[in-house]
């Protein structure tokens, strides 16, 4: 189960390569329900990566303040840590002081969605409405 925050000082993920290549293999399970597996890293709910000795820290940054996909999330991201040689304990805590903005996405991903999901351009005037 996720934690309710980060305690490890956040370090750039792209100083762990190993650690960010495993949870490519974890994806957004909303992406999957759309048909279109996009992995967490990609999507953008990566938003810390600490680690100190044999403790790896991910801060999960969620789509949503209520997500009910979390915990299942965090326990793929474990599962996923805990292979990597040299590594013991996952945690997995929410990073709340980042907000998940579709432009965290990256863009090959947010293209494959957006082929998908077109984008809708809404206007305030409903279409039936006359005058």
């Amino acid at each position: 189960m996720p934690s309710e925050a980060p305690t490890l000082p956040p370090e750039n993920p792209a100083l762990h390569p190993e650690i960010v290549d495993a949870l490519r293999v974890v994806h957004d399970p909303c992406s999957v329900a759309t048909g279109v597996p996009i992995d967490i890293v990609d999507m953008g709910l990566i938003g810390t990566v600490g680690r100190e000795g044999t403790t790896v820290e991910i801060g999960l940054c969620l789509t949503a303040p209520v997500c009910w996909q979390a915990v299942g999330m965090a326990t793929a991201i474990e599962a996923s840590l805990l292979r990597l040689e040299g590594v013991e304990e996952v945690r997995c805590a929410l990073d709340t002081s980042q907000y998940w903005m579709p432009d965290r996405m990256a863009p090959a991903a947010r293209a494959r969605l957006r082929a998908v999901r077109p984008h809708r351009r809404y206007t305030t005037q409903r279409a039936d409405h006359v005058g």
